[in-house]
């Protein structure tokens, strides 16, 4: 053999095929590694029927559409936000004292926690409608908004403003119409049930419910049990 053999270069032709096997190899394994599991997912609650998608996210979190084949779970995207189960986006539930607030813009939803109407502690569902009023006297829910009890007397009508829950003094419930009317006889407080007396007169008591003179002789002060003397 010459020197020019020795110094011809060598076919590189069998290289190729080497080099092509090695990052189709190398390829795959970096696309399984970084696969998106869900049983891997600590904010995944439930998987799908398949591993690359989660059905169900953890408190706080929701589903997040990455791509086609995809479903992984991301905090809640929306401010204030407690619950966003079937989308991250999305809210469900927001905070106390906060709803939700839906605006359409370019053809999609966006969702807003927003305060909920004066007076009022609960409107989760939707910001404008409120489901439960705060405890103020007086103050009682009525079509969504917390307004003024109907009846004048009604010191506590927070269910609903046309039913009264407990009448100011000298006035009781009477608990088929929730109106309020005045106490029978020598009772002077009925506040729940105008046919059951919780205070008298002086000189006089209620015993189951009715107004009679004090039991203990000499007594002019049982105006909350007529079996007492104070």
């Amino acid at each position: 053999m010459n020197s020019y053999d020795k110094d011809k270069p060598k076919p590189q032709f069998l290289l190729f095929p080497v080099t092509l096997l090695f990052i189709t190899i190398l390829l795959t394994f970096i696309q399984e590694c970084s696969s998106y599991n869900c049983t891997l997912d600590a904010t995944c609650a439930n998987c799908s029927s398949v591993s690359t998608r989660c059905g169900q996210c953890v408190s706080n979190h929701g589903l997040n559409n990455t791509d086609s084949t995809m479903t992984i779970c991301a905090l809640c995207q929306v401010g204030s936000c407690s619950s966003c189960a079937n989308d991250a986006y999305a809210c469900d539930q927001c905070m106390p004292g906060l709803g939700i607030q839906v605006v359409s813009m370019g053809g999609s939803n966006i969702y807003n926690c927003v305060g909920c109407p004066s007076n009022c502690n609960a409107c989760q569902a939707n910001h404008s409608i409120c489901t439960q009023c705060d405890v103020l006297p007086g103050f009682g829910l009525y079509n969504g908004s917390c307004i003024a009890c109907f009846d004048t007397n009604c010191t506590n009508c927070t269910n609903s403003a046309t039913f009264c829950n407990q009448c100011g003094d000298g006035y009781g419930v009477n608990t088929s119409d929730g109106a309020c009317y005045a106490c029978v006889g020598l009772c002077d407080r009925c506040w729940w049930n105008v046919g059951h007396c919780e205070r008298c007169v002086i000189g006089y008591g209620p015993y189951l419910g009715i107004c009679e003179p004090c039991r203990i002789s000499g007594c002019v002060d049982c105006r909350t049990d007529a079996t007492l003397c104070y």
